[in-house]
């Protein structure tokens, strides 16, 4: 496993009710090939581990949310 990864998923407390931020190397604005994906989990474990390779990946930014109903309206104004 990814040392990156390994370090994430040893401090959970370090995300837990904070959406992971873009990396800075992502600009929605400047690329028209990026794309959104919203995340919603409540686990913060497994947020933390597929938030990780979400931005892992260039072109891709995270919309996160721990809870089904705010997630459901992110999708409606988001639009991921």
């Amino acid at each position: 496993m990814c040392k990156h990864l390994v370090e994430l998923m040893a401090e959970p407390q370090a995300i837990e009710g904070v959406a992971p931020e873009v990396p800075a190397s992502i600009d929605p604005v400047a690329s028209s090939h990026v794309r959104s994906v919203l995340y919603v989990e409540d686990n913060p474990a497994k947020m933390m581990l597929n938030a990780a390779l979400i931005v892992s990946r260039s072109g891709m930014r995270l919309l996160s949310d721990r809870y089904g109903p705010s997630g459901i309206k992110k999708a409606r104004t988001k639009r991921p």
